[in-house]
């Protein structure tokens, strides 16, 4: 697959939050769900691998679903 395990865990973990985020939880219940005890570790990563902050992350989930709308 061209990447190490500690790879493959930390993209699944971001990919499972990022589903996680499109209801309404909150980050630290989400960041523990996905195996992050820290949250600020949980927050600075999820940002470096999307782009975005986990709670910009789910207002705009939260936008699009409303709206009726796939992100």
């Amino acid at each position: 697959t061209g990447c190490t395990m500690q790879e493959y865990l930390l993209n699944t973990r971001i990919k499972q939050a990022q589903k996680l985020l499109s209801k309404e939880m909150s980050v630290t219940d989400i960041a523990h769900m996905v195996g992050y005890n820290n949250i600020y570790e949980f927050s600075r990563i999820f940002k470096k691998k999307t782009g975005k902050s986990p709670n910009f992350f789910q207002k705009e989930m939260m936008q699009s679903n409303n709206n009726g709308e796939k992100p």
